[in-house]
């Protein structure tokens, strides 16, 4: 098949959380959720901020809505800077390997 590419970003980390260990379509049953809940993209501030219900409404488990929050909280204090990765794809890999819910 032919490569699948994505946009660099938070959303494609998201989205790649949300289709972990599931069906492609639960996946995208969750991430239309999600958007319709949160936005398209989905608004990382507002998923940090959404309680268990809200994240559970929008078709997300407790284990994959702390790793939503946890990437959202990385991302919206500067402690991933998802544009200054490294270069090197073992650093970069290393590096994202640490989000919990990415690997």
């Amino acid at each position: 098949p032919p490569p699948r590419c994505s946009d660099p970003g938070a959303t494609t980390l998201l989205r790649t959380i949300v289709g972990q260990q599931v069906s492609v379509a639960a996946a995208r049953s969750m991430w239309a959720k999600l958007e319709n809940a949160f936005g398209s993209p989905p608004n990382l501030a507002a998923v940090l901020d959404a309680s268990d219900d809200d994240l559970r409404l929008a078709g997300l488990s407790r284990q994959k809505a702390g790793y939503a929050r946890s990437l959202a909280g990385l991302v919206l204090s500067g402690d991933l800077d998802l544009a200054a990765l490294p270069a090197d794809d073992e650093e970069a890999v290393a590096l994202l390997t640490r989000i919990k819910g990415i690997g």
